[in-house]
């Protein structure tokens, strides 16, 4: 994603009274009588919100404009939310509690836009806004909730997406959720993927035949005028039925081994069944075909298996587009493809159209290729979309479409006391930046009363004790061939007994990095911004925007050298049970360079592939000092107090993974070896590193991650 997440301080929210007023007396109703703000009916104090705004953060790369990383285009706030709370305490903190959460609030404001976009400089300055409201008498803790401003013009692709329930004013029946990225298109995903797998599954139940000219043989043992036939599956050495029973003639042994390539799986492999695996299969299968249709025969079996290659290439040519000397250059409209199918099209495929198919899951499904897989069924020689796909990490486990999710979005939180004055406050009266405001004799010495903590009907002045913070946390991830590999090797020996592996200096390395998929991460946040105690953690948030780019980054050629960072936000994966999830990230490329084998096939020049690592939290903690002494992380204790639970991902927290292409000279492994060519499923993984962020992203755990061996 782009970067927006670093805006140091989105906090300090204060109350002042909203008119002049003559002296006070030494009581709370003398005050009270004398302030013209306040209702005596309803027990409200009419007051001015602030909203103060400070960023400490310096710009950096527009690669993180999105998630304001480098302090640069505030988003603003918008669909913003002020809850009141009378907690009843006499003594120590003051906070939302769930008891507390579970009622109505005093009261509810819904506040909109409180800050545009651009409201903030750079330079650490103030900036206030401030607006009328009634604060119950008795108030004493607040919830506040808020969201970056999303234009008609910005992609969920580049800013997220957030289901923002907060209606009513019980917290509890708040929460926030990710949106799936095929959305309500679940259906026309079927469809396309069920017409490229039946392109596939015309294409390799074709037949051929050839009637013999016994002078153009004359060697034929048999009849002039025998009439040869075969399908593709059955030009094999097998015995009949279902095979030829003798050897094979050349060019039918090129047509089998073609066929038995098409249609045979290593263990576990999933083959991939996005519109350009399947392109680049059909390619490279024509540049075999074709070299059949164009050979000179030279026995009747040949010219059976010349016959076959040129049917093979007719129903090729029936679904692909050519150009000039390119034979395989795309698909055809699927009103050609349509017609060619006949009474194979079913007509529940009508809703497809061309673009989808040709781009397929990208277009409109917005999914990542890895997500669409063919699998092949040898009994009705058919192939077809597995659904729901097959981990490849875990055989036992399936990932639907509806898994992969938009990043979270930039969104802001704060449980809160209040302090309160009974004198009126100007602008200059409220200490400056966060570091102010979380010290005491800030406030003092500009007039704050020490302890005064619940609204009362004197009171002409009131502010959150806590500054707002994010209620998201934040991936920051870069990518870079491990310090000291100068080579890497890939998998060709091991799936290819005989042959010797291809070794690939890393200066040609040609990879661009395109895609981030972060696995474990509930669909549901509650009114803290944690996971429900039910969430099963099975989400996967596919960023496809690295580095603020959809076209993605390079990966550097220089060993130890990193990629640009990407940012990426997701929600806190906190859980509630004794241990914290690890968690699986895959970074998605696209190989630039040559050919090169992966863990269970070929990755061709074009394709994308993508590599995983596992980030363990345990024995990992978030350094004391990196949790803030003044706002409180949730979970809460009873007494308002974080847990300080460490995890991989921590609201307002922002962890970093320096992910590595790493490799053994003397084992003769590497990175490439693991390389898949469809997206393993990442549901089971959950990891747990800190983020340590007051607007300005607080720093939390940082791993070096090694990629493959998953």
């Amino acid at each position: 994603m782009k970067r927006y997440f670093n805006y140091a301080f989105l906090g300090a929210i204060a109350l002042l009274g909203a008119t002049m007023f003559t002296g006070c007396s030494g009581s709370d109703d003398a005050v009270a009588e004398n302030n013209p703000n306040y209702d005596a009916t309803t027990g409200l104090v009419k007051s001015q919100f602030v909203l103060n705004i400070a960023s400490n953060a310096k710009p950096t790369r527009s690669g993180g404009t999105t998630v304001q990383a480098g302090g640069e285009n505030f988003r603003g706030i918008d669909n913003t939310l002020l809850f009141a709370y009378k907690t009843g305490k006499t003594s120590g903190n003051r906070f939302v509690d769930a008891t507390l959460a579970g009622g109505a609030a005093a009261n509810r404001y819904d506040l909109g836009r409180v800050a545009a976009a651009d409201f903030l400089d750079n330079n650490g300055s103030n900036s206030h806004r401030i607006l009328e409201l009634a604060m119950p008498t008795g108030t004493d803790a607040m919830l506040f909730y808020g969201k970056a401003i999303k234009s008609n013009s910005d992609k969920d692709e580049e800013v997220g997406k957030v289901t923002y329930s907060v209606s009513g004013s019980t917290a509890t029946d708040f929460h926030f959720d990710l949106n799936t990225r095929v959305g309500e298109n679940t259906t026309k995903f079927e469809h396309t993927a069920q017409i490229l797998a039946a392109i596939m599954t015309k294409i390799i139940n074709v037949s051929g035949s050839y009637t013999v000219v016994k002078a153009d043989y004359p060697s034929w043992t048999g009849n002039d005028g025998d009439v040869l036939t075969s399908t593709w599956k059955e030009m094999n050495p097998g015995a009949k039925p279902g095979g030829q029973g003798r050897t094979l003639s050349p060019l039918e042994e090129i047509l089998y081994k073609a066929f038995t390539t098409l249609t045979s799986y290593g263990d576990h492999e999933l083959r991939g069944g996005s519109a350009m695996a399947i392109l680049t299969t059909v390619k490279d299968l024509y540049s075999v075909t074709i070299k059949v249709a164009n050979a000179t025969p030279t026995s009747p079996y040949e010219e059976l298996a010349k016959h076959l290659a040129q049917n093979i290439n007719t129903q090729i040519n029936s679904y692909f587009t050519s150009s000039g000397t390119e034979a395989v250059t795309g698909f055809n409209g699927v009103d050609v493809i349509k017609t060619a199918m006949g009474t194979s099209w079913n007509t529940d495929w009508n809703d497809v159209v061309t673009t989808e198919l040709s781009n397929f899951p990208v277009t409109t499904f917005t999914l990542p290729e890895g997500a669409a897989q063919l699998e092949y069924t040898s009994s009705t020689n058919t192939f077809s979309h597995k659904h729901p796909g097959v981990s490849l990490l875990d055989k036992s486990t399936s990932t639907n479409p509806d898994a992969y999710t938009f990043p979270a979005e930039l969104m802001y939180y704060c449980n809160s006391g209040v302090r309160t004055s009974n004198t009126e406050k100007t602008d200059a009266k409220f200490p400056n930046g966060v570091t102010n405001w979380d010290t005491e004799d800030q406030w003092t010495t500009n007039g704050w009363e020490s302890g005064s903590n619940v609204v009362t009907s004197a009171t002409r002045a009131t502010a959150m004790t806590k500054n707002v913070n994010y209620g998201v946390a934040m991936l920051k991830s870069t990518v870079q061939i491990k310090e000291g590999i100068t080579a890497l090797e890939d998998n060709r020996k091991a799936l290819n007994p005989g042959e010797e592996n291809k070794t690939i200096a890393s200066s040609n390395i040609n990879f661009t990095w395109t895609g981030v998929i972060v696995g474990g991460q509930p669909v549901r946040v509650d009114w803290q911004f944690l996971p429900l105690s039910a969430s099963t953690f099975d989400k996967l948030v596919y960023d496809n925007q690295v580095a603020g780019d959809a076209a993605g980054t390079a990966v550097p050629k220089t060993a130890g050298s990193a990629s640009a960072p990407n940012y990426t936000i997701l929600f806190d994966n906190y859980n509630s049970g004794a241990a914290q999830n690890k968690v699986r990230v895959a970074l998605q490329f696209v190989n630039n360079g040559d050919d090169f084998w992966g863990r269970d096939n070929l990755i061709r020049k074009g394709q994308t592939f993508y590599l995983v690592a596992e980030l363990d939290p345990t024995g990992k903690e978030i350094p004391a000092a990196n949790w803030d002494t003044h706002y409180q992380v949730p979970p809460l204790d009873g007494e308002g107090n974080s847990t300080k639970t460490t995890r991989i991902f921590v609201q307002d927290y922002m962890t970093t993974v320096n992910f590595k292409l790493t490799a053994d000279a003397t084992n003769h492994t590497s990175s490439l070896q693991d390389a898949y060519v469809t997206i393993p499923d990442l549901r089971s993984s959950q990891l747990s590193f800190g983020l340590s962020v007051d607007l300005d992203w607080r720093a939390g755990l940082t791993f070096d991650a090694d990629l493959g061996g998953n």
